[in-house]
């Protein structure tokens, strides 16, 4: 028998010359911020190709774009539609997670920016006599001071105290 697998580096490399085929080269965007890593390269046909990971274990980022929904393509090929966690006037936000492979984003408009979370760490305690706490750590990878809403709604039976009042973060 003669057929052969091929390799994941094959497949891989298969993957990235597909996904990028329509790539202008000549004008990409770098991504990079915390462990972040990437490109945003315009397409032939007036869209984004955003290709993304982390030098970490694991990393969440923040897509924005006018796209109601985008395709999302991993490492071996296989893809998938995401839609935003948010909506408005400005446009949509989604919020993805990026590993070491490298994932593709293809929006169909040339709107499409990449920003590392804000979110450096959560640290919850377990809930003892009804109480409990989340603490969130935010960092601010703009070159201007971030002032943050949180909103945070409360689960049926739970109830959300306020802790601190406003907070600016300060650029890095």
């Amino acid at each position: 028998d003669l057929r052969m697998t091929p390799s994941r580096q094959l497949l891989a490399g298969a993957v990235m010359t597909a996904q990028l085929e329509s790539a202008i080269p000549l004008k990409v965007s770098k991504v990079s911020g915390g462990t972040l890593r990437g490109g945003i390269f315009r397409k032939a046909n007036g869209g984004k190709v955003g290709v993304i990971w982390t030098k970490s274990q694991k990393e969440s980022f923040i897509l924005r774009s006018s796209d109601n929904s985008m395709e999302q393509v991993d490492l071996f090929g296989k893809s998938k539609q995401i839609l935003p966690v948010s909506k408005n006037q400005n446009g949509a936000v989604y919020v993805l997670n990026a590993t070491q492979e490298p994932i593709y984003i293809h929006s169909s408009s040339p709107d499409l920016q990449i920003q590392p979370s804000p979110v450096a760490s959560i640290q919850t305690t377990d809930l003892i006599n009804g109480k409990g706490s989340i603490r969130l750590e935010l960092l601010n990878s703009e070159a201007t001071p971030w002032t943050p809403q949180i909103i945070v709604e409360a689960e049926s039976g739970f109830t959300v105290r306020k802790r601190n009042g406003n907070l600016t973060i300060p650029s890095k």
